[in-house]
């Protein structure tokens, strides 16, 4: 799949709804990769960036909230799933992708 900046901002849009229905439903990280690599989005992402990135924060989410918890200037409880979804992304991207 292209490495275009649409197709990150699709893989970064399925990182959303993973970490989303992981906060939800309690799924592991496996079972989102497993389940995600079938949707039919999954198709117009960037696979890579994806398959990369959403382990890596989905299994490290404890520690970025953290990180999250000392940036924000509300509890974090305060935020809806959604927020926090796109922080933790936000915030692993810039610590750990300087290319981004």
């Amino acid at each position: 799949m292209s490495k275009g900046a649409g197709a990150r901002t699709r893989a970064r849009e399925l990182m959303v709804q993973a970490l989303y229905q992981k906060q939800i439903a309690g799924h592991s990280t496996s079972e989102l990769v497993a389940q995600y690599s079938e949707d039919p989005a999954y198709e117009r992402v960037d696979q890579a960036f994806f398959d990369e990135l959403f382990p890596a924060i989905s299994d490290a989410q404890d520690h970025i909230e953290k990180k999250v918890d000392d940036l924000i200037d509300r509890p974090l409880e305060q935020l809806d799933p959604i927020e926090l979804s796109i922080l933790l992304i936000g915030v692993h991207e810039l610590e750990t992708r300087l290319d981004i």
